[in-house]
């Protein structure tokens, strides 16, 4: 295929030809007594040293070994962000085997999946909830022979008497036992790794087809990791709070950052106490999703909204100060004397909140996983808050891609990162070469081919650079709609229009070889029940959903937010869902992306009778 020239190249971090064990035990020795973790325990938030960090890492690494896990062998880890998880991925990796990380939502059908691609011959297990899973399809999993449970009030009396199963304190001791026998056993256990060894296979979420495994190697994962430390000025004094899950590449990448950098992770106790534990920790700088941030700022909005009409009032107005501010600050210009004090009057007059209610010292956030609105990150802006989008794949070792600290521009994913070249195919599919792509998938040759050629990887997804080297996605070239009468639409973008509304929650955009574009739509039930208690509407949620009242709100949303998209573009009718999409359905991935064929198969008949009813008039119940 013809492509057009780079568009630039920049050095290789200097970690990137060294292993992953190396670089921490290097960390560790440089910053033993400082703080690498943070855990909420008996209800505050306790630190982990990275000297206890690195003797659990060295003890989970030797246990594995004296229970007969080798190199090149495979270990998942099935568990929500814990120290265990870190530990339990590094002590893999250090003990030459390889780490498989599985989403915890996993259902066991994809947990059977993925340990009998990878050929896993260890798992580490959380809770009862997860060794549940993996005791019922262990029989089919033929090279599984050890399950490791974190919570040891997970295990009955039954399971403490399988060979199989064993707690991962008690990994932890047979790894003291033989570091007690044999000092300099870790050090000549990981002495003779290569920087191209493979380190994790990490499953593909499965969008567009069955999950494939990634294979990673020390290489990619450190020169990632290295890289976006010049780019987002991040140092050890930093804290980050982890709630993405670490099974994805997103967040796992920042686990390999703070090792390089030597910067603060504090875990999230889980999704639903972000809030609260932005508050409690104070971070300096977060990893988010626009899920995340869209939720984030429709609630702000929402909360404005059911305020009294004064400080409405005032909150607008300062939103819009902010907003003049951020203008001028995207276009680096200096901020005029005048509206720096009308800026610092929006400041303590409102702005303080949206502040607050993040810690009150978070210096930027990093969005990526899926394209952020620009309306969603210069909301932020005008409120004092730096969302930096950034772009990655798995295949990629996460980020390629960012906004600088210092050089940004909202509605791209920046520029590329230190190592990385990219390039734009004719049909303007983005291609990708450097030291942080991917080795192939495992035992799938075919499909490795047809990723990676002549040396670059391709990623599936449609962009263009502009003329200061920074980086649009304009869709996915799978995701992209063609319609029959031949015009090209991003659903993704329109989307992400119409999100923005508190009472919007997910929005599906359809239509591919179809006369016009069509949408599934669900609400957000708290902005859902204040609209109907406003408008006098009783019933059920469902009930609800279906009251023509609702529909016309929505549909006057959609008109509103697709007033500056092309006709073709617009939405010609769409069905309200009673039911969000979530993981749990499978609707979604652990990054909040819509699986739309799983969601065009789950609704094939709503969307039938949105074509069938559209040319009439008529809206589908």
């Amino acid at each position: 295929m013809a492509v057009m020239p780079p568009a630039t190249t920049s050095p290789m971090p200097g970690t990137a030809r060294t292993t992953v064990p190396a670089v921490f035990v290097d960390r560790v020795a440089r910053s033993a007594d400082r703080t690498a973790l943070l855990v909420k325990r008996d209800g505050a938030y306790r630190p982990i040293t990275w000297r206890e960090y690195g003797e659990a890492v060295r003890r989970v690494a030797l246990g594995l070994g004296a229970l007969g896990v080798g190199r090149g062998q495979t270990v998942a880890i099935l568990s929500g962000n814990r120290p265990e998880w870190a530990f339990a991925d590094l002590g893999t990796i250090a003990a030459g085997a390889i780490t498989v990380p599985v989403y915890a939502t996993n259902p066991p059908n994809q947990v059977e999946h993925i340990l009998s691609d990878a050929e896993a011959v260890a798992i580490v297990v959380e809770n009862r909830h997860q060794l549940e899973k993996v005791l019922e399809v262990r029989s089919r999993c033929p090279k599984l022979a050890r399950i490791v449970v974190i919570d040891p009030t997970a295990l009955t009396d039954a399971q403490r008497g399988d060979p199989m199963v064993l707690d991962f304190a008690r990994l932890l001791a047979l790894g003291a036992e033989v570091e007690a026998k044999d000092p300099e056993r870790y050090a000549r256990g990981y002495a003779d790794l290569r920087p191209d060894d493979v380190a994790s296979i990490i499953y593909t979420s499965g969008t567009t087809g069955p999950p494939k495994g990634a294979m990673l190697t020390h290489t990619n994962l450190l020169a990632s990791a290295s890289a976006c430390r010049g780019a987002l000025h991040i140092g050890e004094d930093d804290v980050a709070l982890s709630f993405l899950p670490l099974a994805h590449i997103y967040e796992r990448i920042n686990q390999f950052g703070a090792i390089v950098i030597g910067f603060t992770t504090a875990y999230a106790e889980n999704l639903d106490t972000v809030g609260e534990n932005m508050v409690e920790v104070r971070p300096t700088i977060m990893f988010g999703v626009p899920r995340f941030f869209e939720k984030f700022q429709a609630r702000a909005l929402a909360r404005v909204e059911a305020g009294p009409a004064l400080r409405k009032k005032i909150f607008y107005w300062a939103l819009g100060v902010g907003r003049e501010v951020s203008r001028h600050l995207q276009a680096g210009k200096p901020i005029p004397a005048g509206l720096r004090l009308r800026h610092r009057l929006a400041f303590a007059l409102a702005l303080h909140k949206v502040q607050e209610r993040v810690g009150g010292r978070l210096r930027f956030m990093v969005s990526g996983g899926a394209p952020l609105a620009r309306s969603v990150a210069e909301f932020f802006h005008a409120a004092g808050i730096l969302i930096l989008e950034g772009y990655g794949l798995t295949e990629t070792a996460s980020g390629t891609h960012v906004n600088h600290v210092d050089r940004y521009k909202f509605g791209t994913v920046g520029l590329p990162l230190p190592g990385v070249e990219t390039r734009i195919a004719e049909d303007g599919e983005i291609l990708l070469r450097g030291d942080n792509i991917f080795k192939g998938y495992f035992k799938n040759p075919e499909a490795t081919a047809a990723a990676i050629k002549d040396g670059w990887f391709h990623t599936g997804d449609i962009g263009e650079i502009d003329a200061d080297g920074f980086l649009r996605i304009t869709d996915r070239k799978k995701d992209l709609i063609v319609t029959a009468g031949g015009k090209k639409a991003a659903p993704q973008n329109i989307e992400g229009l119409l999100k923005g509304h508190p009472l919007i929650s997910q929005v599906m955009v359809y239509g591919d070889r179809r006369p016009f574009l069509v949408a599934l739509v669900t609400l957000d039930r708290e902005e859902l029940k204040k609209f109907a208690e406003m408008s006098g509407i009783e019933g059920s949620h469902e009930e609800i959903c279906r009251h023509e009242a609702v529909y016309q709100a929505v549909r006057r949303i959609f008109d509103e937010r697709s007033a500056t998209l092309a006709r073709f573009e617009q939405i010609k009718a769409f069905a309200i869902l009673p039911e969000d999409f979530t993981q749990m359905t499978g609707e979604l991935t652990p990054t909040m992306k819509i699986k739309r064929k799983v969601v065009a198969e789950k609704y094939h008949d709503v969307i039938e009778r949105l074509y069938e009813t559209a040319a009439s008039g008529r809206r589908t119940e």
